[in-house]
């Protein structure tokens, strides 16, 4: 008895379980990075058009905006709206000029960029590692895997005035995924009773289970793009220099 009651909470234990999670703001080590860089004493204007994706799971709209929200945490830049200007500054500053908002801003001239950042989503490898292992006895059947993709991302840096690629970088993320799946439990209930002597008469509960876990694409792109990040930072006085 002892024995069947431990195979069916062995099984019970790899079913997956649903929970709720609050939300919470971002803490993740690359945002800390990020916050601990501490605010530059000159920050260059720069901006983003938009991160090109070759990749039809990662949209490009959304990627823009974790790029640009990126920069404006390092405090390393000075970041000027491109991507949405018509629909946000410029609904605004068209209201202005024909008076229905007060102030000057329709008049006033919008900061120019110096650098332009390019970047672009170039590939997500899929199972560029994976494993499996099982074992059986009698008749249940236990299996686990784990696989790793890999996400990768171009950044190239153009001066404003020249045209000229003043730098390029490219950073790569590697991604987890791993599951479990248990099958059979019935079989082996079977098994075990009959060699104790019980017919069961094919009343035996079954339990099938499976349960996968795999990282988060959008967690990991943000990661990326953090990275990405951290590294122009790190570089972008050599740019002045040129």
């Amino acid at each position: 008895m002892k024995t069947l009651i431990l195979v069916s909470l062995v099984a019970v234990a790899l079913a997956p379980a649903a929970h709720a999670a609050d939300a919470k703001v971002d803490r993740s080590k690359g945002t800390q990075k990020l916050q601990d860089m501490g605010k530059a004493a000159t920050r260059p204007y720069v901006t983003v058009y938009e991160v090109k994706s070759n990749v039809s799971e990662i949209d490009a709209r959304g990627t823009t905006a974790m790029f640009t929200t990126a920069l404006i945490k390092s405090r390393q830049f000075r970041v000027v709206e491109r991507n949405r200007l018509a629909e946000g500054v410029g609904r605004e500053r068209e209201m202005n000029a024909s008076g229905v908002t007060s102030g000057e801003g329709a008049t006033k001239q919008l900061k120019g960029a110096g650098f332009v950042f390019e970047a672009s989503i170039t590939e997500l490898a899929t199972q560029v590692k994976s494993s499996s292992s099982g074992f059986s006895i009698g008749g249940m059947q236990v299996g686990q895997s784990a696989g790793q993709d890999e996400l990768g991302m171009d950044i190239r840096v153009l001066n404003v005035q020249t045209g000229e690629v003043l730098d390029a970088i490219n950073v790569r993320k590697k991604l987890d995924s791993s599951g479990s799946s248990v099958n059979g439990v019935g079989s082996l209930l079977d098994t075990i009773a009959s060699r104790r002597g019980i017919n069961t008469g094919g009343l035996t509960p079954d339990v099938n289970a499976q349960n996968s876990k795999r990282e988060s694409l959008d967690r990991a792109l943000r990661e990326l793009i953090e990275l990405a990040v951290l590294e122009l930072a790190s570089r972008q006085k050599e740019w002045e220099l040129d």
